[in-house]
């Protein structure tokens, strides 16, 4: 039994699709064109959904300058920033539905490469 299925879809209608199933990701990397208005959309689809695992982590690749933007609407949508770095002009801005300590040992444990083990700010548990 295979577990891939491609998708010739774009963003939102792919994450609408996969939420009516009982598809679960770990890790989801959302990485829109710069300046896209979809990413806004695309955070409270998937924190209305149950795609991101409760321990699952999405990263999102923006331009450095819009940024805020993407932090700000992840605030306001009760999404928890785990981390954000930048890397020349882009950022990566890491969210996650868990708590920090939970995320903290899962990536002490499997992915210390990574050097997410600690995340820039605290965050609320």
């Amino acid at each position: 039994m295979s577990r891939v299925s491609v998708q010739k879809l774009s963003v939102l209608p792919a994450v609408r699709s996969l939420a009516r199933t009982d598809a679960r990701f770990h890790f989801i990397f959302a990485d829109p064109p710069y300046e896209s208005p979809e990413l806004p959309e695309l955070l409270a689809l998937l924190k209305d959904s149950a795609l991101l695992a409760p321990t699952g982590l999405l990263i999102c690749e923006r331009a450095k300058r819009d940024a805020k933007a993407l932090t700000d609407a992840a605030q306001r949508l009760g999404f928890p920033i785990y981390d954000e770095r930048h890397y020349g002009d882009s950022a990566l801005v890491f969210l996650a539905p868990a708590p920090a300590q939970r995320l903290r040992a899962l990536f002490s444990e499997a992915t210390p490469s990574l050097g997410l083990t600690s995340p820039k700010a605290p965050l609320p548990t």
